[in-house]
């Protein structure tokens, strides 16, 4: 019964976003507490607390790019739509043009490439975000670059990874930049 639970929710999950969950439902048919565990990581990956949504998703989508740039990119991307990210700074986050992006979401995307390759940038862009938003978005931004790294990785690890693919973004299909994801 735990299993067609969890299942069915995975199921409602990748039905309104058009992702493909079936690595989630093969996880949770070998194991039903990794499952558990997989769900705690989408709600550990969800926490936003004080960070504007261009900054946080910009961050989130970015971490998602470091690891994969299909599927998870196009779910990032989605969910960032849905939570009134603008087309503009989603195109500008997925080709790497930061002029493109707003302020918020230049921010976020600059921190979490700094991040990624430990730059000697990070340091400024973590102090401008505290210094913006708060030490709680600090958190969320940081939370979520963490988390989003996860799912690609598992679902490469799990033999469910996917090549680099265009993403659509309002009805228009946009082609990464290897600069976004280098």
């Amino acid at each position: 019964m735990l299993k067609w639970f969890m299942k069915r929710k995975l199921r409602a999950f990748g039905d309104a976003f058009g992702y493909d969950t079936s690595y989630g439902a093969e996880l949770i048919d070998t194991d039903p507490a990794a499952g558990l565990a997989l769900a705690r990581l989408s709600k550990v990956a969800a926490y936003q607390a004080d960070a504007p949504a261009p900054a946080w998703y910009a961050a989130k989508i970015v971490a998602a790019m470091s690891e994969d740039c299909g599927p998870c990119v196009q779910l990032g991307v989605t969910m960032a739509q849905r939570g009134g990210v603008s087309d503009s700074d989603l195109r500008g986050i997925i080709v790497g043009d930061v002029a493109r992006m707003s302020a918020d979401a230049s921010l976020g995307y600059r921190f979490a490439k700094a991040l990624l390759a430990r730059s000697a940038e990070l340091e400024a862009l973590r102090d401008e975000i505290q210094r913006r938003w708060g030490a709680k978005a600090l958190a969320a931004i940081s939370i979520t670059i963490v988390a989003s790294r996860t799912f690609p990785a598992l679902k490469y690890a799990l033999g469910h990874g996917q090549s680099c693919q265009a993403v659509e973004i309002g009805g228009d299909m946009v082609a990464p930049n290897e600069i976004a994801y280098a």
